[in-house]
């Protein structure tokens, strides 16, 4: 039995809810203690809290009915078997200029996530990014909506805080992911998105702990051999008009390391492509470059468990209301209130 989830709000919304949600509760809580009035109403409350928080979520079973022979449509009524993966690189140099026209390498690999996803819809997708540490941006999702704006609102590290970076810095992090999300139905795509820039004196991690996970994907390398300048970013806002300069006070330029990058595509047992600006990327499941051998989708349906929460906040407000009821009856609209139960 496969759980899955379909979030009302986008990822981020829900970590605010989560925080919000535990201080409000821990407050409330400690505030009702100690006024003594930790009692049967404040439970409820709580658990009607929690209840439609579960609504929120969308939760259900995924359910196959069976293989297909056809590919995944975008009505949402067929599922891929395909859990796409992609390691994106945010180090200062992916932000050199020379991709295309002078733009900021992450733009291409912005795109190139993108196309992607088109390519491998209705499938399940997980971003992490590296730079001085690896992080899980979107864990495991059917919604492809999350990792596109997500992918478009990445930014490289804060200058001042790089202390040299390892392309391979991802390698754990990933190996972890696709153990935890391991399944035998499934097919795994990883898709790594680096210039190969290594500026860390430590040696390249290995890939090679993920490979038995792999069942494809692809190393994607950007950046040229003439190398491109890089702005700085300072805080969290955009990059601004400085460059950032060597120890000789002069531009610095990245440089594109395509050893590395044939280096992490041998430890996963994938392909190695260098991207260019304005070529197209066609690697989806049904196109001539694809980096799968076979086109393995099933029909997969979802049942649906919001009902259950939305139970359970009926049954706590029935309880609630028979309660007043009984209150009300007991000792009247005009009665007692110190003898109403709160």
């Amino acid at each position: 039995m496969n759980l899955t989830t379909s979030p009302i709000l986008p990822l981020g919304w829900w970590i605010v809810i989560a925080i919000a949600s535990v201080l409000f509760i821990g407050a409330w809580g400690a505030y009702a203690r100690s006024k003594k009035k930790l009692n049967f109403s404040w439970f409820i409350s709580v658990g009607v809290l929690f209840s439609v928080l579960g609504v929120m979520l969308n939760p259900g079973v995924v359910t196959s009915t069976g293989a297909e022979s056809k590919p995944a449509d975008q009505t949402g009524k067929i599922e891929s078997s395909y859990d796409v993966y992609f390691v994106v690189d945010t180090t200062s140099s992916i932000a050199a200029e020379d991709w295309g026209d002078g733009l900021p390498r992450l733009d291409g690999v912005k795109s190139d996530v993108e196309t992607i996803v088109s390519q491998y819809p209705n499938s399940r997708y997980t971003l992490i990014t590296f730079d001085s540490v690896a992080t899980m941006r979107v864990p495991i999702t059917n919604d492809s909506s999350a990792i596109i704006s997500t992918t478009k609102a990445l930014q490289q590290e804060v200058t001042g805080n790089s202390r040299g970076s390892s392309v391979g810095e991802a390698s754990e992090i990933l190996a972890g992911t696709l153990a935890k999300n391991k399944d035998d139905d499934r097919q795994s795509i990883v898709f790594f998105f680096s210039d190969g820039e290594q500026t860390s004196n430590k040696e390249i991690e290995s890939f090679k702990s993920s490979t038995e996970f792999i069942s494809s994907g692809l190393v994607l390398g950007y950046g040229t051999e003439q190398g491109g300048k890089m702005k700085q970013r300072v805080g969290y806002g955009s990059p601004i008009d400085t460059y950032i300069t060597d120890l000789a006070g002069n531009d610095g330029l990245s440089v594109i390391d395509e050893k590395n990058l044939n280096t992490i595509a041998d430890d996963l047992g994938v392909k190695y492509l260098h991207r260019v600006a304005g070529e197209p990327l066609d690697v989806g499941a049904n196109s001539a470059d694809s980096v799968i051998n076979s086109i393995d989708t099933k029909r997969y349906g979802v049942f649906g468990l919001y009902w259950v929460f939305s139970i359970v906040i009926f049954l706590l407000l029935s309880v609630a209301f028979i309660r007043v009821i009984k209150d009300i009856r007991k000792y009247g609209f005009n009665g007692d209130k110190k003898g109403l139960r709160s």
